[in-house]
């Protein structure tokens, strides 16, 4: 599917500090091609929506201190545990099941404040940090995750094909409220229950 002696790397323009980054990554995503390397900069970046990725395409940042991606506190709970535009801050459709050799690395992700006793007003969301969908072969390493309400990793394989490595991350409080139905993991993993394995 791709060579890597043409792999290119791609960076994203610094951004000021809270303000939407989304649509710069979006669009470095859109214009790479499988196998490239995008490098976020380094600052503390809103993220609204999903960055949507559907190719063999790696995300690096500055290192999970340099580069933070959050969810704005006025986003609603509703929108992001339901609304298909906001279902995991990266989102990869791959449906392949050929080798990706997609790494996400050095990134610290951040939802909302989570809820801790009910009535609090504090967050009850529950989303995802980074969703995989159908990635054969992908590695996630040295990001953190905080405060995601449903699985800050959350990965959806077939039955006969699970293979990735999420190694050497941080998780704290991946958990909203007493009432969270319960969710809130640091990895959750799917399969399609079409088949015994």
């Amino acid at each position: 599917l791709f060579s890597p002696a043409f792999a290119k790397t791609i960076t994203v323009p610094s951004q000021a500090n809270n303000t939407d980054i989304q649509p710069a990554i979006q669009a470095a995503v859109d214009t790479a091609l499988n196998g490239d390397m995008i490098v976020l900069p380094a600052g503390t970046f809103i993220l609204n929506k999903s960055v949507v990725v559907t190719k063999f395409i790696s995300i690096k940042g500055q290192g999970l201190t340099q580069t933070i991606l959050y969810r704005d506190s006025g986003v609603s709970d509703n929108t992001l545990s339901y609304d298909a535009n906001w279902v995991g801050m990266f989102r990869y459709n791959i449906n392949s099941t050929t080798s990706s050799h997609i790494t996400i690395s050095d990134i610290y992700f951040k939802s909302k404040q989570p809820s801790l006793v009910d009535g609090d007003g504090l967050s009850k969301a529950a989303d995802i940090g980074i969703k995989m969908i159908n990635c054969v072969d992908f590695v996630i390493t040295r990001c953190r995750f905080d405060y995601f309400g449903n699985g800050a990793v959350s990965v959806y394989h077939l039955d006969t094909k699970a293979q990735g490595l999420i190694f050497k991350n941080e998780f704290h409080h991946n958990v909203k409220g007493a009432d969270g139905l319960g969710l809130g993991y640091g990895v959750v993993v799917y399969g399609s229950n079409q088949q015994w394995v």
